[in-house]
């Protein structure tokens, strides 16, 4: 009968859970499809603007599905929102952030993590994540691939014809360069909740019975070993000037969906020091609050409206010669 119980109790929680979190991602993708009328950039004026074009234009020229560098993939799903303009690509990205969001709920409520709906907000309160759904660059869609495969733990990986070089011709970098941009992405907040997450779980891996639990062998390698691998190679990439690493950032976007899981298990982890029910429930709202509330300080990694929201200056330029250039 106790079993019963518990098992009743479980399955009442997890109809709440998805409750709550059907609303907050219906809420959240409400406020980027807002943003996404109310944004005048395109998070960079070069790639961006160019995986645009090679999906825009995929109908009057179909080689454009099959160029390597535009990613076939991308170009292909992207190509029918993309006929609605620039506005058509941002309203397609962001329906890719809400399923990836969707999807990293699905594996933290999987491995039992409290509040795994806060998982929804934390993918949705990494700035550089939230910014990039503005743009044409394929960062979302394959973040989107990576945990969508671990939550279906598929995490298979087909390699075809690499379309950039061995030996990179923009150089080479510093070996920490992407661990030191991480907060970038991240936000301040959340990198502390991510460092607790991981210490958490080099903390599991030292515990045999932690060890035996049926999901432990999975979090560990899908989650933990996807964003290892992720960052350790771009990372190998740099430092040796290999693939034509240009050292950008914004590839760490992709992992942002898996480090709002790894946000959430941190934030279980603080939750224990709450020696009652009430306690960590204030500990849950106060970290909750403070990760929304980063967003808004004007630090350099937080939002600031006129670097990422109004058009910039360079496109500003362009537009004023692509007038004058129609004028006469």
């Amino acid at each position: 009968m106790l079993l019963l119980m518990n098992a009743f109790a479980a399955e009442e929680d997890s109809i709440a859970s998805d409750r709550r979190a059907r609303l907050l991602l219906a809420a959240l993708l409400g406020i980027s499809v807002l943003m996404a009328f109310i944004t005048r950039g395109t998070y960079d004026s070069g790639d961006s603007i160019k995986h645009y074009l090679f999906a825009r234009y995929a109908f009057e020229h179909p080689l454009n599905l099959l160029e390597s560098w535009a990613k076939p993939l991308f170009t292909l799903l992207a190509a029918g929102p993309a006929q609605a303009g620039f506005m058509g690509m941002k309203l397609f990205q962001c329906a890719v952030v809400a399923t990836s969001a969707w999807c990293a709920y699905v594996v933290a409520r999987s491995l039992r993590l409290p509040a795994p709906e806060l998982t929804i907000l934390f993918a949705y309160a990494m700035p550089d994540y939230f910014l990039i759904q503005f743009s044409g660059l394929t960062e979302p869609l394959f973040g989107l691939v990576l945990v969508g495969a671990v939550a279906l733990g598929e995490p298979g990986w087909v390699f075809a014809r690499n379309p950039y070089a061995t030996v990179s011709v923009y150089g080479h970098g510093n070996w920490n360069h992407f661990l030191i941009s991480l907060p970038g992405m991240l936000g301040w907040v959340l990198t502390l909740l991510a460092a607790l997450g991981g210490g958490r779980m080099l903390r599991d891996c030292l515990r045999p019975a932690r060890r035996q639990e049926p999901l432990f062998s999975a979090e560990l390698l899908l989650v933990y070993g996807s964003i290892t691998v992720f960052v350790l190679a771009h990372t190998i990439f740099w430092a040796r000037g290999l693939f034509n690493s240009f050292g950008l950032t914004r590839v760490l976007d992709v992992t942002a969906p898996l480090f709002a899981v790894v946000a959430v298990n941190g934030l279980a982890w603080l939750m224990e020091l709450g020696r009652s029910t009430e306690a960590r429930r204030r500990i849950s709202i106060g970290a909750t609050v403070a990760v929304v509330a980063f967003l808004f300080t004007g630090a350099r990694n937080a939002f600031r409206w006129q670097r990422d929201f109004v058009r910039p200056p360079d496109q500003v330029v362009a537009d004023t010669a692509a007038a004058w250039m129609r004028q006469h």
